[in-house]
Formats: structure tokens, sequence, C-alpha cells
């Protein structure tokens, strides 16, 4: 799947959802879910995925705290609900099943560390047998190559 450009949504199918209006705020300017979540520290399409999969009551109870922890008004958990509620149901209803189909596929993520583990112990086995045939290397020639002394050598006079 090619990537979206830079000026693209990722997923176009939840523009409805992430664009649609939460509150008006205090200047006068409209709060969309999108602006919310990132306020909220979320990547939006990301949340709005995620809340596709889940059931429709849990989504709606899980937008309306993201909704009464991020509003510069307050408003109650009952106002927060309705809310939530109205703009869980701008989620587009296939989401779910394309969550499903994903977390069929297998996770090869791990592939990627095992190779990089696998390759950094295969070069510290090979390091340590090159060491290991060095060092008996020179230490055979550091006994072949000593002067050879006579015991008990009779010292010149000076």
């Amino acid at each position: 799947m090619a990537s979206p450009g830079p000026f693209t949504a990722p997923r176009a199918d939840l523009d409805p959802f992430l664009f649609a209006e939460v509150v008006t705020e205090p200047n006068g300017m409209a709060l969309t879910v999108l602006s919310m979540l990132a306020r909220y520290g979320e990547d939006p399409w990301e949340e709005a995925a995620y809340l596709c999969t889940l059931r429709e009551t849990d989504a709606r109870d899980e937008l309306a705290q993201i909704i009464l922890q991020s509003q510069t008004r307050g408003c109650g958990l009952a106002e927060a609900t309705a809310v939530a509620a109205q703009l869980i149901r701008l989620l587009p209803a296939h989401c779910e099943t394309e969550a499903a189909a994903r977390s069929m596929s297998p996770d090869i993520s791990w592939i990627g560390t095992a190779l990089l583990y696998g390759v950094l112990g295969a070069s510290l086995l090979l390091n340590t047998v090159a060491h290991r045939a060095r060092t008996a290397d020179t230490g055979a020639s550091s006994q072949a190559g000593a002067p050879i002394e006579a015991p008990d050598s009779p010292r010149a006079p000076r």
C-alpha cells in the first residue's frame, strides 16, 4: 500500500468523525475531534481507528472521558456521554472487520530483532575464536624465540 502524501489524511473514511465539532470554545472556534485528540496527546487517526474496534458503548465511554479531560469549559459526564454517543455514530462501520483481519495476520516484528541478535552473537563468537587463535600463536612463538642460556656458564672477568 502506498503511503499517503504529506497533505493527505491517512484514512479518509475517518474524516466525518475526526472533523466533527465537539464543542464551540469560548473564543468562538469549533473544537473538532481531531483537535481534541491531538491536544490529548493521541494520534487522531490511530485513536479513531482504535475506537472503531470497540463496542459502541465502550467507544462512547472512552470518548466521553477524553471529552471531559480536554475541554476548556466544564461539562458534566452526562453531557460528555451524549456528545460522545453522537460522534461515535460517525465512525465507519467496517473498522471492526478491518481490525479483526489485521489481528489475524501474523506478527513478524520479532524477526528483525531475532536477526540482529543472531548477527551480534555470531560476530561475538567469531571474534572470540579469532582472539584465542591469535593468543595461542603468540604464546608459542614467544617461547620458541627466547634465547637459550647455558647453565652455570663462567663469566668472563672484567
